[in-house]
């Protein structure tokens, strides 16, 4: 067996692009966790005013609960977005990246 130096994991730069997929990763996160509630407990809320009378009652209700439901998750995903946002950091900052106004 043989003592050969194991390489070192380097961190890859990130680049514009890796910002831009992150980006539109949590839009679509975001818009689908504020959608599909919505929809799912509407359908549901108007199911349920129809079948008991109670319209609109239940539809508003439903749509209290589905705006509970998305704020919560929301905020659940703004929180491990943010984590993953602090993680991305630049290996070494670019050149132009430098803020120079002190001079």
């Amino acid at each position: 067996m043989t003592n050969q130096q194991q390489p070192v994991a380097t961190r890859r730069q990130t680049t514009d692009r890796d910002y831009i997929v992150f980006a539109v990763r949590i839009m679509a996160d975001f818009g689908l966790a504020l959608a599909l509630p919505a929809v799912a407990f509407a359908e549901a809320g108007k199911w349920a005013d129809a079948r008991y009378g109670t319209r609109p009652w239940l539809l508003i209700a439903s749509l209290a609960i589905a705006a509970l439901v998305s704020g919560t998750y929301i905020y659940r995903k703004a929180k491990a977005f943010g984590a993953e946002y602090g993680a991305m950091g630049r290996a070494e900052p670019k050149p132009n990246d430098m803020n120079d106004s002190h001079q």
